[in-house]
Formats: C-alpha cells, structure tokens, sequence
C-alpha cells in the first residue's frame, strides 16, 4: 500500500485556512449573539448618560424609502439602541480622556466649531484646557 504524499507547501495553506474559518465562526457567533440581543432587548426612549431622547423606530412606508428617508432613520434608530451602547459610550470616553491628555502639550493649538465636546473625550475644550493648565502648575 503507498502512502499519498502531499504537497510540503499546501501544508501552512491548510493550516491557515483552518485558522481562518475558526476566526470567522467567532466573528459570526459574537454578531448572532448582539443579534440575538437586540431583537429581544426593549428599546429605551432617553440617554441619561447624553441628556437626550432617543430615536424612536421609523415606520416603514414605501414611499419613505423610495425616497431616501427610510434607511438614514433606521440608522439612527439602531445607533441610539444598539445594545450595550451605554457601555461603549462609557468605554469609549475613557479612551478618549487617555488619548486626548496624551496628546496635547502646552504649546498645541486646538481649533474647535462651537466648542463641541466630541474630540475630547466628553469634555469642553474649557475643560481640558483646565485640566492641562492644573497639572502643568503641579
């Protein structure tokens, strides 16, 4: 009985594949399970966290949607109430607060549009002006 020989260098590409098809069955079971979760999960209606009401869901209509104001609602909707969203807030924030002290010195300029606290971490420009103002006197 001869024993098949194999290709040396389909070995690694097998090797790989396996990896792969492993890494996209992990991917698929964590996109079910926040699938599973927001079809299940009851939509809030206000963002205490953010001090706004949430978006409440579209209805459909075929007009809406042959009009291009369907799919942005939804979008909106489902950004407002994706699950766990307080808690990517929160994470999100964190790392911004890092990142952002990180990177300014005392000699940057920061140009900002109404003062909007989206680049810094949740905080005005005035407070993190502040904040690098008291730790360079300390």
């Amino acid at each position: 009985m001869k024993h098949r020989q194999t290709d040396p260098n389909a070995l690694p590409l097998l090797r790989y594949s396996r990896v792969g098809v492993g890494l996209l069955a992990m991917l698929l079971a964590v996109t079910m399970i926040f699938f599973m979760f927001s079809l299940f999960d009851t939509d809030a209606t206000v963002s205490e966290q953010e001090n706004r009401k949430l978006a409440a869901k579209p209805a459909f209509s075929v007009s809406s949607l042959f009009a291009g104001e369907y799919i942005p609602k939804v979008e909106t909707y489902y950004s407002d109430t994706f699950p766990m969203r307080n808690f990517f807030l929160t994470v999100n924030r964190g790392i911004s607060k890092v990142t952002s002290r990180m990177s300014f010195r005392s000699d940057d300029v920061v140009v900002v549009q109404n003062n909007q606290p989206d680049d810094f971490g949740g905080q005005s420009l005035q407070d993190v002006t502040s904040t690098s103002e008291t730790e360079n006197e300390g």
